[in-house]
């Protein structure tokens, strides 16, 4: 795998809350269908709306001038089938088919071009082809299938390298999903990163994912794919940056080759995360604590390693505080509020250090002589 591979999963752990907004047919731009009967959108014709950043059609305006005047709006055009060939993006030309009806929309902010997005539907109106980018490049493609269930996903990073999933279904439940990655330029060729299969309750819910990790695939974390609109995609979506979420966790390393186990509660969030070796012998677990809507602690347990992350929060939700212990004893105290940290290093239970932050920038430190710490 490629030395750049870490650098690509903090672009993906940014694009977490990009792909919260996605819906099941748009993705971006919530593709809720055309924003009237398709039968009424006049192929020579463009409809103009009020939008949100997120591209949603929040209302019709009548005429662009109108439309431009908001700080968001959305063009939506029914591209003519001669008009096609012309204006289909080199990139989309190996997924089209010529039975689709092609529909773009474009969004605007403060009157200049935002983003464009191409939804190719079949005759039946169901979505087959959804491609979304700005500056004349994509940012992901989905290829669906007659039903409308995602069974590949392109997604395109910043240095022209690749990751595509590939999903596999029986009678519409999703079995298993594929991760394969291309590396930048001059590389040329996919390589399978993991392997994901679901298992589910007697009532349909997700219960487990059992993830291999490829040889080669040596990084610390990986993603789930977006997993369809059958799953609570919020809720699992949110737990995706859990051993992100603490900078005592970033070092804690999954080695190639392993399985490893996700278990979750009937709301899609993550319980436990347990690593196998090959004969199935259990290389280390994390634990994850849940109060209503909020992640009150992770524990990770391995044979030489223990380490416990508490998180504190406020009214509004905001994480206030952060605790970190290994091996029971406490290391370090992350406290917040607003632009502002203030970070306390322990050695032996005992503060030695306190640091000041203001917007990610250390502004001052100070030396402490072993006060003791209390709660």
């Amino acid at each position: 795998m490629p030395k750049n591979l870490p650098a690509l999963l903090k672009y993906l752990f940014r694009l977490f809350y990009f792909t919260a907004l996605l819906a099941q047919a748009a993705v971006l731009f919530g593709d809720e269908g055309a924003p009237d009967d398709a039968n009424e959108v006049r192929s020579d014709t463009v409809r103009w709306f009020r939008s949100n950043a997120s591209g949603m059609a929040l209302e019709p305006v009548p005429s662009r001038l109108a439309a431009m005047r908001n700080e968001y709006s959305l063009s939506v055009e029914i591209i003519q089938l001669q008009d096609i060939q012309r204006l289909l993006p080199e990139l989309l030309i190996p997924h089209y088919d010529t039975s689709y009806r092609a529909e773009l929309r474009i969004l605007y902010e403060n009157a200049e071009d935002f983003r464009h997005q191409w939804i190719f539907r079949d005759q039946r109106s169901t979505g087959r082809l959804v491609a979304s980018g700005s500056g004349g490049l994509f940012d992901f493609i989905e290829i669906r299938d007659i039903d409308g269930s995602v069974v590949r996903e392109f997604r395109f990073e910043d240095d022209d390298s690749q990751w595509e999933y590939r999903f596999f279904y029986q009678e519409k439940t999703l079995l298993k999903a594929e991760t394969w990655f291309k590396a930048p330029p001059p590389d040329s060729d996919f390589v399978q990163v993991s392997t994901d299969s679901y298992r589910y309750s007697r009532s349909g819910s997700l219960r487990a994912i059992d993830r291999l990790l490829h040889e080669g695939a040596q990084i610390s974390r990986l993603y789930f794919p977006q997993l369809g609109p059958n799953f609570p995609s919020g809720d699992i979506l949110d737990v995706q940056g859990i051993a992100y979420s603490s900078d005592f966790l970033l070092d804690v390393y999954i080695p190639e080759g392993i399985n490893i186990n996700y278990t979750f509660d009937s709301r899609g969030r993550v319980l436990t995360e347990v690593w196998k070796d090959e004969d199935g012998g259990v290389l280390g677990e994390y634990r994850n604590v849940w109060a209503g809507d909020r992640l009150q602690s992770i524990l990770w347990k391995s044979e030489d390693d223990e380490r416990l992350v508490e998180y504190e929060y406020d009214n509004e939700g905001n994480r206030t505080l952060e605790r970190n212990f290994r091996h029971g004893t406490l290391e370090r105290v992350v406290s917040s509020r607003g632009d502002r940290e203030m970070e306390e290093i322990f050695m032996n239970g005992r503060l030695i250090l306190r640091a000041f932050w203001e917007n990610g920038i250390k502004i001052s430190e100070e030396s402490i002589l072993g006060q003791e710490y209390t709660r």
